[in-house]
């Protein structure tokens, strides 16, 4: 459907037709304007003139043929012009004969159907316009703005009329009726203009305007034949020709409209009003002149009107403020929900009365009662909990139902009172339940935030309480004020969330960086070591000691180790040159080894890579040990069955039990950093260094050193038999590509020999 003040679809079907309208008009015109005088002229006043009227009425009647929205308007015009044709046509007849026409005749009965027809064009013009109220009222609207203005006006002309005429009352009514119907158009063109709240198209200007001008010229009409001074060929004959000829032009249009904000409420009643009051004063004012009771009927027909408009106007009003109320209810408990605790809330805190304090109440482990009892278990304890919360509030304070088992209470604070309330809410809520035959006690931890001191705004308020909350929850305190290092600690929990939508969306943040492993002896690399980063959007590049903890708290270490493994073989695949056939040491938690799907997921990773197990090493770290020693031993079993190395992270920093190295399938010993770097200035250390490097190999393990930062130290380790090590001497952490452009650079300062001894230093080479 085209927009307000587009060619509609069929616009150029009735072209013709609106042009034919055009040339009768302008025929029309010339004729009169060359005739002599203003007498009747058969030809002009009555063929030519009637025809006009026909092709009008035979365009919006095409018009209406055709499918689209504003065919019923369309249809309308269409025949109330042709009854208007008909009047014309019927005087035309008269006139032909020389007969005189009696009053009222046929004709008046074809000239006045023309008016409620198009009236009721306009109310469908009013409707078409989208209009936000219903259809039923704005007819109301129209109804009272008419029938009070055609009060107003049998009031003023009437008994004019009557006297001035000295005729019949039949002909008297026959001439008050045009007026009359006039004003009820101007009543239902005034009516669209102010009841609509829709931006009026400029088509429709053109109908409305053209309306008007046929009611002027009506007017200006009856006061000829009340002078009895009737010409033709006079301005009067020819403005409503013209009217119906520019209302057939807007033909090709269709209506529509894009609503915009609406009048203020009072203009939209002021007609309706005005025409209320009127017909009350003309029923009131005692009058004795002809024709009262036509007078007293239109007024009293007007207030009838206004009355049922008035009583569907309480009625949606009060269906409004229902449903209004509905909408922000909470249908389980009857506090209202979050809309109308933030609605009302916002209230309160613009008028600043005082100190406020928000309360968010959140129940600790409803979720295990919904899915341990039942929904209707979980909706029976939230009703009691409603009505528990509504009676150990303060007076006047605000509660609501903002979440699932989450509410928010809004009290006054004088004095710290938000703590006391706030432990009576408590102790309420840990009082038992006897819920459907169970005894059901549960708990709540319960966030406080205060205004003006921690924020003007509800939304600032309820962050606030929310993170005290949270805290309350974290340290099974129930009730938590917010302050400064409770918002401290909410940063864990912001991170907490921002990883976790990183592993669920942003899997792209997360990077691998690979550390060279180099043989001390022949100083070939001989693997790498993935190590994960965290590209945080604000933050940066954040190291793993700054979210593992984090991760593993939040136990989210097996999607990150999966998602690490991932990449890592991606990575692997796509290797060329010296990087090319390494292994690669993946390092594993204990949750992501109790994960019963790991060994599945790796098989599953290696086969989609088409990468060779050999080439992945595994590095578990002995917390896990500590838990569950058989556990590992079935899963690593599983691991070594696939191919796949496994290496023991960070020895002699936890358990470090020789019962494990002799009963677990273990192929490494990675020696932690905190004995490697004081080997060079403690005899102790170095003495601990030596026994486990010979304790590896007398069970046939191979020994990695960790942290190796010089050359003396390397020496050192070289000299006790260490077979690997690994450290910024050799290499920093890097993406893939950037380590395997530095191998491949002869600007590799190992390649070049530039540390010196060892007479055979050795350079930075792949083994293959």
């Amino acid at each position: 459907m085209p927009s307000h003040g587009r060619l509609a679809a069929g616009a150029r079907t009735v072209g013709p037709w609106r042009a034919l309208c055009v040339v009768l008009l302008c025929g029309y015109l010339l004729s009169a304007l060359l005739r002599a005088d203003n007498s009747y002229s058969l030809p002009v006043d009555g063929v030519l003139y009637t025809s006009v009227y026909v092709a009008c009425a035979a365009c919006c009647l095409r018009r209406a043929g055709l499918a689209g929205r504003s065919a019923g308007i369309w249809r309308l015009f269409g025949i109330g012009i042709s009854c208007y044709a008909f009047g014309w046509g019927t005087a035309a007849h008269w006139l032909a004969r020389a007969a005189v026409q009696p009053i009222p005749s046929i004709a008046d009965a074809g000239w006045l159907a023309f008016y409620p027809l198009v009236f009721f064009a306009i109310v469908r013009i009013t409707h078409q316009l989208r209009i936000d109220r219903s259809s039923i009222l704005t007819l109301l609207d129209a109804i009272v703005a008419g029938l009070g203005a055609a009060a107003v006006c049998a009031a003023l002309v009437l008994p004019t009329l009557a006297t001035s005429t000295n005729t019949s009352w039949p002909v008297t009514l026959t001439d008050t009726a045009y007026p009359c119907a006039d004003v009820l158009l101007l009543g239902a063109v005034v009516a669209t203009l102010h009841v609509s709240r829709a931006r009026v198209p400029w088509p429709v200007w053109v109908i409305l305007g053209a309306v008007i001008a046929l009611i002027c010229g009506d007017c200006a009409y009856l006061a000829d034949v009340a002078d009895q001074d009737l010409a033709w060929g006079t301005w009067m004959n020819v403005i409503g020709l013209v009217a119906m000829v520019v209302v057939t032009m807007c033909s090709g249009f269709a209506f529509g409209s894009r609503p915009v904000a609406g009048r203020p409420s009072w203009s939209l009643q002021l007609v309706p009003a005005l025409a209320t009051l009127s017909s009350l004063t003309i029923l009131l004012v005692p009058d004795e002149r002809p024709f009262r009771w036509v007078v007293a009927c239109l007024a009293a027909l007007t207030i009838a009107s206004s009355v049922v408009r008035l009583m569907l106007s309480f009625h949606e009003a009060r269906a409004l403020a229902d449903t209004r109320r509905l909408a922000q209810t909470d249908e389980l408990t009857g506090l209202v929900n979050r809309r109308g605790f933030q609605e009302a809330a916002a209230g309160v805190l613009r008028a600043g009365s005082g100190s406020l304090a928000v309360l968010v109440v959140d129940l600790d482990g409803f979720k295990d009662i919904n899915d341990g009892l039942g929904h209707a278990t979980g909706d029976a304890l939230l009703r009691v909990l409603g009505s528990r919360l509504a009676r150990e509030s303060k007076a006047g304070s605000l509660i609501g139902r903002i979440g699932g088992d989450e509410f928010a209470v809004l009290t006054d604070d004088s004095a710290g009172s938000a703590d006391r309330v706030a432990e009576r809410i408590l102790a309420a809520i840990r009082r038992p339940y006897e819920l459907q035959g169970i005894d059901l006690r549960v708990d709540a931890s319960i966030g406080i935030a205060t205004a003006p001191q921690h924020g003007s705004t509800l939304d600032d308020l309820l962050r606030h309480a929310d993170i005290a909350m949270y805290r309350a929850k974290a340290r099974h305190r129930g009730v938590v004020r917010y302050s400064a290092d409770v918002e401290q600690s909410h940063g864990v929990l912001q991170t907490t969330g921002q990883l976790r939508h990183a592993l669920e969306r942003l899997p792209e943040q997360l990077v691998v960086h690979y550390q060279p492993k180099v043989n001390l002896l022949s100083g070939c690399v001989c693997g790498v070591e993935a190590l994960v980063r965290w590209q945080h959007p604000q933050r940066g590049l954040l190291m793993p000691a700054e979210f593992l903890p984090i991760a593993e708290k939040a136990r989210l270490m097996q999607a990150l180790t999966a998602r690490v493994l991932e990449r890592v073989l991606a990575d692997m695949r796509s290797w060329k040159g010296e990087l090319c056939g390494q292994a690669v040491a993946v390092n594993l938690s204990a949750d992501a080894v109790s994960d019963p799907t790991l060994v599945e997921r790796v098989a599953v990773l290696l086969e989609s890579t088409n990468t060779s197990p050999q080439r992945l090493q595994l590095e578990i770290t002995e917390d896990f040990l500590m838990t569950d020693l058989a556990g590992a031993r079935v899963v690593l079993d599983r691991l070594r069955t696939l191919g796949v190395a496994i290496s023991i992270d960070d020895y002699g920093t936890g358990y470090s039990s020789l019962a494990y190295l002799r009963d677990l399938p273990v192929d490494e010993l990675k020696l932690d950093r905190a004995f490697v770097h004081p080997i060079m200035v403690d005899r102790r250390a170095a003495a601990i260094v030596r026994s486990t490097i010979d304790l590896a190999h007398s069970l046939g393990l191979r020994m990695v050193a960790e942290g190796i930062e010089d050359t003396d130290t390397w020496h050192r380790l070289l000299a006790m038999g260490c077979d690997v090590g690994q450290g910024y001497l050799f290499g920093r952490p890097q993406s893939g590509g950037d380590l395997e452009a530095w191998l491949a650079s002869p600007t590799n300062v190992l390649k070049s020999g530039g540390y010196g001894e060892p007479a055979q230093e050795p350079s930075l080479r792949s083994l293959g």
